[in-house]
């Protein structure tokens, strides 16, 4: 019904109208877009429009007036656009009011699962699920589940006056095994607002384990032998267990103690192999998951040459000095060192230590012949000296003898 206004006399009637404001009472508007708040007037001719906030802080929008609909349009949306809005509409003398209440919220994006490291058979690995640029975080809940069970949950209930973009994260630690390989790991991460029309407000990211078996029982194979003449061919084989297969390396190990790269195949073949290819050669088996190794000692069996046979300090000393006899062979491993003293009753064999005897206070018979054989399964040579002592001239008394007359 109209109502009667008394103006200079004149009795007038003022016909009602009604105020509009839209999406709704309440709507939610995502962070860094954007939202039409829309006011509108029915049952009147020329209206006019206003707009503030519930506690008159700035609008931060732009305001479009046209006929009987007026618009706030914020644009980016802000953190300082988290208000209740009241639209004001002026019909002739008469003023009506309706609010609309913008929610904020954020989330853009799909869960981030991280693992620690590489999956490897029975070593604790933790998982992480991240749902970045979230608000309100308290709203948020995060599940991960693995083959279809929930491992863990958590709802996100502190910092609900907090007004800034968070990061929501679920660790779960657990110890994985090859039958977890082909499983899904899915994170769920749910935004509960159901009073507001959000879209999206669950949103999920999976991944398919795979369990790698870090290398093991790395071993090597020789062929023919780890013992080998000189001029021969070797061929060394490594072989390892793993998941995925182990990538080999060969190195030969130097005198520091530090590897010399050789190669990557799984076999290392040595032809015509000189004595100074003896060492310790060594097979890493490796990958993502872990290293194992093995080695073997290449000995390279020479026949015995340039051996040496000496006396020290001397091979003619005088009685009552020490003499070292020495026998050598230093190029050539693997061989059997004998000294002996010669003599025609039949040869000594002298108790050398590392082919070294010592005569202490020599005397007139430890002169003679000594000799030195170096032998090995290849072959023998020996070398022999001669030792002189001298004896100094002794003082002799002659005594008178009486002859009989």
């Amino acid at each position: 019904m109209t109502e009667p206004v008394d103006c200079c006399g004149f009795i007038l009637l003022e016909k009602p109208f009604t105020v509009e404001i839209g999406p709704g009472p309440q709507v939610a508007a995502q962070l860094g877009g954007a939202v039409v708040l829309t006011c509108g007037a029915t049952g009147c001719e020329a209206p006019s429009f206003s707009w503030r906030t519930q506690i008159d802080s700035p609008l931060s929008g732009q305001v479009r007036s046209e006929g009987p609909r007026s618009t706030l349009t914020l644009s980016p949306v802000g953190f300082e656009n988290e208000h209740s809005y009241l639209c004001t509409v002026t019909c002739g003398r008469k003023k009506l009011e309706k609010g609309i209440k913008v929610d904020l919220y954020s989330f853009p994006r799909d869960p981030e699962i991280e693992t620690s490291g590489v999956l490897v058979s029975g070593s604790p690995v933790t998982v992480s699920c991240k749902v970045p640029e979230v608000y309100p975080l308290e709203r948020l809940e995060i599940q991960l589940l693995k083959g279809g069970r929930v491992v863990k949950n958590k709802n996100f209930l502190m910092g609900a006056d907090k007004k800034s973009l968070e990061t929501g994260s679920l660790d779960v630690t657990f110890v994985p095994t090859t039958k977890d390989t082909g499983e899904a790991l899915v994170c769920l991460a749910q935004l509960h607002m159901d009073e507001l029309d959000l879209e999206p407000t669950q949103r999920q990211s999976s991944h398919t384990l795979y369990v790698n078996i870090a290398p093991r029982n790395t071993s090597i194979q020789v062929s023919p032998s780890s013992i080998l003449e000189e001029g021969s061919s070797v061929t060394m084989t490594c072989s390892s267990d793993g998941l995925p297969a182990p990538r080999f390396r060969w190195s030969r190990q130097l005198k520091n103690g530090q590897l010399q790269f050789l190669s990557e195949n799984t076999t290392l073949t040595l032809t015509s192999t000189r004595r100074e290819d003896a060492g310790i050669y060594v097979c890493e088996g490796s990958s993502l998951a872990g290293i194992s190794r093995d080695e073997v000692e290449l000995i390279i069996q020479v026949a015995p040459k340039d051996m040496q046979l000496t006396a020290s300090p001397s091979e003619s000393v005088k009685e009552g000095d020490t003499v070292i006899i020495s026998c050598t062979c230093g190029n050539v491993p693997q061989t059997w060192i004998i000294l002996k003293k010669k003599a025609e009753s039949g040869d000594t064999v002298l108790k050398s230590i590392e082919g070294a005897y010592t005569i202490h206070k020599a005397q007139l018979e430890d002169a003679g012949v000594y000799e030195c054989e170096s032998k090995n399964e290849l072959g023998l040579q020996s070398r022999s000296i001669t030792l002189d002592v001298k004896v100094p001239p002794r003082n002799t008394k002659h005594d008178n003898i009486n002859t009989p007359i």
